[in-house]
């Protein structure tokens, strides 16, 4: 389980921010689940629940035919209740596991992850980056400009500004899109503050990087 607050603005999109502000998202360990009497639904206990713009629920389930069901669900919580548990068929809940500390809670490991052209690529199909920006050189029917030879060209601004597509022209154009727009381009792309890793942010400009003939 995941959440995160979006931050409205005037620009197009939104990062994911904690409820800290700080960018980011919080994973939400889960104390106890439970299965109701009549096999069709689920009680997740989660400490710490409280109203959030956006939760996101990844699951993965095995039915008694042996048919398997993995997926994810978002929602937002705009208010916090008591249910009636018996009324939706759950007994024998043992809710003090919602006063477990988070700290008492097992966390999954962090993964080592190492930057690399090939997981950007990855991270470019995950975010389905293809539906704004070709790989190649297709423009038509396109939100944003082509990715192939986008490294170190020149870009222009519809302010009439000038830059070259560099490293660090990459990344503001995947934290701070709005900044600067290039000419004969909408303000389409959202801000992926928060919503990407720095080591994903690092290989997908390094698979930028790859489909140019300019080093």
């Amino acid at each position: 389980m995941k959440r995160y607050n979006y931050q409205r603005t005037e620009e197009y999109g939104s990062g994911h921010f904690k409820l800290d502000g700080s960018s980011g998202e919080e994973t939400l360990p889960v104390a106890g689940s439970y299965l109701s009497a009549d096999g069709k639904k689920v009680l997740l206990l989660v400490p710490d629940m409280t109203e959030i713009m956006q939760m996101e629920v990844a699951y993965s389930l095995k039915a008694k035919d042996g048919k398997k069901v993995n997926d994810h669900f978002y929602f937002t919580v705009n208010s916090i209740s008591d249910i009636d548990l018996n009324k939706y068929g759950f007994s024998n809940v043992d809710l003090a596991l919602l006063d477990v500390k988070k700290a008492d809670l097992p966390v999954e490991a962090a993964k080592n992850e190492v930057a690399s052209a090939a997981k950007g690529k990855e991270v470019f199909q995950k975010m389905a980056c293809a539906g704004c920006h070709s790989e190649g050189t297709r423009t038509d029917g396109m939100y944003g400009p082509p990715f192939q030879n986008l490294y170190k060209s020149e870009r222009t601004f519809d302010d009439g500004t000038k830059a070259i597509a560099d490293e660090n022209y990459l990344l503001e154009s995947i934290l701070t899109p709005s900044k600067r727009i290039v000419k004969g381009y909408n303000e389409e792309m959202p801000s992926f503050v928060g919503v990407l890793s720095d080591t994903e942010i690092k290989s997908v400009i390094m698979y930028i990087k790859s489909l140019s003939s300019r080093k």
